[in-house]
């Protein structure tokens, strides 16, 4: 049964976040090579949606947490297969196998990936500690007998190790965020306001921060099934998880209204735009017309979904105008972080992500055909 919680790791979000990205990265390497062979024999495989979570406040138990992943990430279980990456009996690394790959990509990216290789595991048994302290596997509410959490422990740390991995492949080959940001806003007083912010609300967990502001516009959707709708406090409960880290930035910023009021502090934002170093605010005001259009198009795709105004919906009239409020205003953040990200890494990113397609208008809007992102997810 360990099988699946293995490949719950699997290269879901390196190879199917951006494998075009990554394949032009590894390109005319013996691994990227194997790679590409190793997606084209998977093609046929279902690709479920490997975004999709189950933050609802439920603890599962392990023959449904495995069921569940499974069903998610089958098609990742295929490539992992293809590329050797765990011994015979799928139970752990075939860690020769995986460091051949490493040693087999371009030279620039796997001498990136042996010099982090400290900071790699500092990262992973930090993910382990973390995990091991949530509430469902070592809490009250823990549906997991002792053996099953012993199995966890074990299937945890791998699950890390390539997480943490994950995230150093990423960045040799697209740069680290956080670098950029800082280059983006350094020497200016907003600047020293998201660090303030940055600390006061992540307690220098570099993988949140970067999260916060450095990020493509992607709305993660909460459905596994496109159907089916929810109420009002389900959406508000689901919201406020989603974005607390969010809320807790964007509330030390100033950026938010503290008089009752919901909406944008606009005085305070514009004030720390134009604060910020010259060539950034220059960039970010350049881009203004497009953000305005990027909010146009996720109200319009969040309006006209069914669970929104159809006959499915679940909100009263009362309702649907709150969160209507609430949704303009998250269409604002996130198209405004998009552009910021874009911003920075026109300016100081060295890496080739200004190209015409790394910044692809409708890899963002949801024209490609993938409709598990966009602002409809909330509705």
């Amino acid at each position: 049964m360990s099988t699946f919680l293995i490949f719950a790791l699997l290269l879901a979000s390196t190879y199917a976040q951006d494998e075009g990205g990554l394949m032009e990265c590894v390109k005319g390497s013996k691994t990227g090579d194997k790679v590409a062979a190793a997606i084209g024999a998977c093609s046929n495989f279902d690709d479920y949606d490997n975004t999709a979570d189950r933050n609802d406040g439920m603890c599962y138990d392990f023959n449904n947490t495995i069921s569940w992943l499974y069903e998610v990430y089958s098609h990742d279980f295929c490539i992992l297969n293809e590329m050797g990456w765990v011994n015979e009996n799928m139970t752990d690394y075939n860690w020769d196998q995986w460091l051949a790959d490493i040693n087999g990509l371009p030279e620039d990216v796997s001498g990136a990936l042996m010099e982090g290789h400290d900071e790699w595991q500092l990262c992973w048994e930090d993910k382990v500690t973390d995990w091991g302290n949530d509430e469902c596997y070592n809490g009250t509410n823990s549906l997991y007998s002792e053996d099953e959490k012993m199995k966890l422990v074990h299937i945890g740390s791998m699950v890390a190790q390539y997480e943490c991995f994950r995230d150093g492949l990423m960045e040799a080959c697209f740069g680290n965020d956080q670098d950029v940001l800082e280059q983006c806003v350094a020497g200016s007083g907003t600047g020293e306001k998201i660090e303030d912010a940055f600390e006061s609300c992540f307690n220098d967990d570099q993988t949140e921060v970067s999260r916060s502001l450095a990020k493509k516009l992607s709305f993660q959707s909460r459905n596994d099934n496109e159907t089916q709708c929810y109420d009002y406090n389900t959406t508000m409960d689901w919201m406020n998880s989603y974005y607390a880290d969010d809320m807790c930035v964007l509330d030390h910023m100033g950026w938010l209204l503290n008089n009752g009021t919901t909406g944008w502090n606009l005085t305070t934002w514009i004030d720390d735009i134009n604060d910020l170093p010259v060539e950034t605010a220059k960039g970010i005001w350049d881009k203004q017309n497009m953000w305005t259009e990027c909010v146009a198009y996720l109200i319009d795709e969040g309006t006209n979904n069914t669970c929104w105004n159809g006959t499915e919906s679940l909100y009263s009239d009362e309702e649907r105008e709150e969160l209507g409020q609430i949704g303009t205003m998250i269409a604002e953040y996130e198209c405004f972080r998009h552009y910021f990200h874009e911003t920075c890494f026109e300016l100081y990113g060295d890496n080739g992500n200004d190209d015409d397609d790394a910044y692809n208008y409708n890899d963002y809007y949801g024209n490609s055909g993938e409709d598990d992102y966009g602002v409809d997810s909330y509705y």
